[in-house]
């Protein structure tokens, strides 16, 4: 049978810090986001970057200029990648705060939202893998629809990861859910000696942030809106269940 740590409580980033002496240091890590929702005919992949220090980190999907970014729509779903995007994804982690924000769509209106970092209860695992020339642990958990498996490096002190992961004992280098819908592999890592900050880019807007349950009001409102739409000869609008995560169960 295979052995199962329950993972509950980890040092606070700074206090790790000061004990690994990376509070002078700022981690790059470039990776290779894919999706592929169920009823697409192919993934939609593209190239991500975190930065991180001991207060902070800033995750950045590259939507912008990329030519596969397409309208794809499920008979089931709807549309899933609708418009070419404005702007990069960004995804900011307060380690002090213990807050994620990011940016939230309802149909096509965006929303910062403030989430909580205590989102996810690992499972780590006594199976190891190479990731990138780093051996990484296996861990496990069930995150708003899905499961994931992820691969972290304890020898890489930083309790981050990519999009919104966070909360092992070490950089998480690769994440994805067992239905092959998502995945995020790290494909280059750096480690610099720079006291830079990590600014939170949506600050200016910080204070209309709403919680993930209030956006969850919100997207309910609008799909159920467009459950009883009807347009001129009956046309019917309609937003997906999910995305990523779970929205409407």
């Amino acid at each position: 049978m295979q052995k199962k740590i329950k993972l509950l409580l980890f040092l606070p980033l700074g206090l790790l810090a000061q004990e690994k002496g990376i509070s002078n240091n700022i981690l790059f890590v470039n990776y290779t986001y894919s999706i592929h929702m169920k009823g697409l005919p192919s993934a939609f992949v593209v190239n991500s970057s975190l930065s991180a220090n001991q207060y902070g980190s800033l995750y950045e999907t590259y939507l912008l200029g990329n030519e596969n970014f397409k309208e794809e729509e499920d008979s089931e779903k709807g549309v899933i990648l609708s418009i070419k995007p404005k702007n990069n994804d960004f995804i900011f982690k307060d380690f002090e705060e213990r807050s994620i924000y990011s940016i939230e769509l309802v149909e096509m209106k965006p929303f910062l939202v403030k989430d909580s970092m205590n989102i996810f209860n690992w499972e780590v695992k006594t199976e190891f893998k190479d990731v990138i020339g780093y051996k990484c642990q296996k861990a496990t958990t069930h995150y708003r629809g899905r499961n994931y498996e992820a691969f972290f490096a304890i020898e890489i002190p930083y309790q981050t990861g990519p999009w919104k992961f966070y909360g092992l004992p070490g950089l998480i280098l690769e994440v994805y859910s067992v239905d092959d819908v998502f995945k995020l592999t790290a494909n280059k890592l750096q480690i610099k000696n720079a006291d830079s900050n990590i600014e939170n880019p949506f600050q200016t807007n910080i204070q209309k942030a709403i919680s993930w349950d209030d956006f969850l009001v919100l997207y309910k409102e609008k799909f159920n809106e467009f459950l009883y739409y009807r347009g001129p000869g009956g046309s019917t609008r309609r937003i997906p269940k999910e995305g990523i995560e779970t929205y409407i169960d």
